[in-house]
């Protein structure tokens, strides 16, 4: 392994091919997906800019002004030359690339080490699920996507003492995403203040002047709009919370799935801890675990040395700090500004930096077990192939009682990967894995009867929709009908930025899905199913009254559900139904 890590850091072509082989494989391995999940939001929101005609009257849409990012305006031209969904796709090849060569540059800057950046980025290739259930390598193209490589690189510029690339970078990014720029400069302004004396004020106000003048076109546009709302609103939080969106905002819950990214929330934070103690210089004589930890804090305060690896501890500290401040506030301050900010995302980049470091220990490990390597290869296995955090850390706890022969690396490396095979199958079966790639959309039934209405109903027409309808990898009606639709249960993810929007949600939901919000618990597999019976409980009459009320001139509805009206669309699943014009004057 040392060779081949070598190699690619000595042949500068090599090392791309190796960035660009990961990225592919990544990509492949984890899927890609257009107007799904996120995209929900963000592609309805761009055409609209480009064609103000679509979507008349819709609130929803409407949103699109605070959306503090000029990031998706660069697709405007390819959206109009009819491209979007191929540069869409190549702009996230792009972004996943530099991701890898990211990677790789942030832990040779920290350790210096070629095995230690090559098994990093071997780390991120399969899918992996960080901190509140989010990867790094996501699925689809956003502007959290684009700008991570390039945070990476600022940060790495830091670690390098490059304080004014730093922090112009940051300033730059910030026009592009403001919640990721925002964790990053979280931890560079902690390294800031405690590194001080070697910093100097000079360099430090110097950098958060440029910070200021880069960020400006983003800083102005949501001054103008959007002032720093420090209000508190608890019957909000509880409203997205138990909608849909409680694993942003809460370590845990009582919801199974809340339970499982609880797992991961906690693993991830022993990891940090692992991590931290095996990277503790080695101690002399009989000292206490917390006396090697002062011993430590010290000799950093004291600024002997110029070490970057101590600086990226601060920057993990910064992102706890950052998650503990949002656990108090939503038990005790639920402001505003804070539940928009949806900073528990700050463990994303705690886990990343933490895989990182942990390379390091394994790569250390390798070099230190020249005649049996079995126990770091159970470990790298469970790191670089395990999805989530609880494998390296349950892995080095046995590491550290059992001894692992050559000939035990057979049962629990065969153990391992069954166990893994089973978490595939369960992610697949469960929707919660989805390889492959869908350059323009999942291409389902669903999809199909959004293309029907794109072309056959004029821009202002307005759906009544199955509300319930969205996923990871499933899109919204807005999509790919490019029409309106009366409510949906997905509307919750942009609510989370917009109390106002949340008060107009909440009534057009109830109309369309009568009675579901107020059995809500936070569980959102369940709240999906309720919707879902809330939806197809309506009568006929009951819904026609919902499209006099919001002028609907169709009604989309899963096959197996019939009303007496004509049928203008049937596939396979789904059935559209337009309503006389008759009944919308009654």
């Amino acid at each position: 392994m040392e060779k081949i890590a070598d190699k690619i850091e000595q042949n500068s072509l090599l090392k791309h091919l190796y960035f660009l082989v990961c990225a592919l494989i990544s990509i492949v391995l984890v899927g890609y997906y257009f107007g799904t999940f996120d995209q929900i939001i963000h592609v309805p929101f761009l055409k609209a800019s480009v064609d103000p005609t679509l979507y008349p009257n819709d609130a929803f849409i409407a949103l699109k002004e605070t959306h503090y990012s000029y990031f998706w305006i660069f697709f405007r031209p390819f959206l109009r030359a009819g491209v979007l969904e191929i540069a869409m796709f190549i702009t996230h090849i792009l972004a996943t690339y530099l991701t890898f060569w990211a990677l790789w540059r942030l832990s040779k800057t920290l350790f210096k080490d070629n095995l230690a950046a090559f098994i990093t980025t071997l780390a991120f290739v399969p899918p992996h699920i960080f901190f509140s259930g989010f990867p790094i390598i996501e699925f689809s193209l956003l502007n959290r996507t684009f700008v991570l490589p390039f945070l990476l690189f600022a940060l790495e510029f830091y670690l390098r003492r490059h304080y004014t690339t730093a922090f112009l970078m940051l300033g730059v990014l910030y026009n592009l995403h403001v919640v990721s720029v925002n964790f990053a400069m979280a931890m560079v302004l902690l390294a800031s203040v405690l590194e001080i004396r070697r910093m100097g004020w000079k360099k430090l106000l110097r950098g958060l002047v440029l910070f200021v003048v880069a960020a400006l076109p983003v800083l102005i546009w949501k001054g103008k709009s959007s002032p720093v709302d420090l209000s508190l609103r608890p019957e909000w939080l509880d409203a997205l919370t138990d909608g849909q969106i409680y694993h942003l905002f809460h370590l845990i819950g009582p919801a199974l799935y809340a339970m499982a990214i609880g797992l991961i929330n906690f693993s991830s934070l022993a990891l940090v801890l692992i991590t931290y103690i095996e990277m503790l210089p080695a101690a002399v004589g009989k000292t206490s675990l917390w006396q090697r930890i002062k011993a430590d804090l010290k000799r950093y305060i004291s600024l002997d040395n110029d070490d970057p690896v101590r600086t990226g501890f601060i920057f993990m500290a910064a992102m706890l700090l950052v998650i503990l401040f949002e656990e108090i506030c939503v038990y005790l301050l639920p402001m505003t500004i804070v539940v928009q900010s949806q900073i528990l995302r700050a463990g994303v980049y705690l886990t990343l930096l933490t895989y990182i470091y942990f390379a390091r220990l394994l790569a250390q490990r390798y070099r230190s077990a020249v005649e049996n390597r079995s126990a770091f290869n159970l470990l790298a296995f469970s790191t670089i192939v395990g999805t989530v955090a609880i494998w390296p850390v349950v892995t080095w706890l046995v590491l550290k009682r059992v001894q692992i022969t050559k000939r035990m690396q057979l049962w629990v490396g065969g153990t391992m990967v069954a166990l893994l095979l089973l978490s595939y199958v369960i992610g697949y079966v469960g929707n919660l894995w989805g390889p492959g790639l869908y350059i323009f959309g999942p291409g389902n039934a669903w999809q199909d009867a959004q293309a029907w209405a794109q072309k056959n109903t004029p821009k202002e027409a307005v759906f009544i929709t199955p509300p319930e309808i969205w996923w990871m990898y499933e899109s919204d009606w807005r999509v790919f009908s490019e029409r309106s639709t009366v409510s949906a249960l997905d509307e919750l993810l942009e609510a989370a930025f917009d109390p106002a929007y949340y008060e107009i949600w909440k009534v057009r939901f109830e109309a369309i899905a009568p009675g579901a919000q107020a059995k809500f618990t936070g569980d959102f597999p369940a709240n999906i199913s309720i919707t879902h019976d809330a939806y197809y409980s309506m009568t006929t009459e009951q819904l026609l009254k919902v499209a006099k009320d919001y002028g609907a001139s169709y009604l989309v509805v899963e096959k197996s559900y019939t009303h007496n009206l004509p049928v203008a669309y049937e596939n396979s699943q789904y059935r559209i139904y337009e309503i006389p014009a008759e009944s919308l004057s009654r």
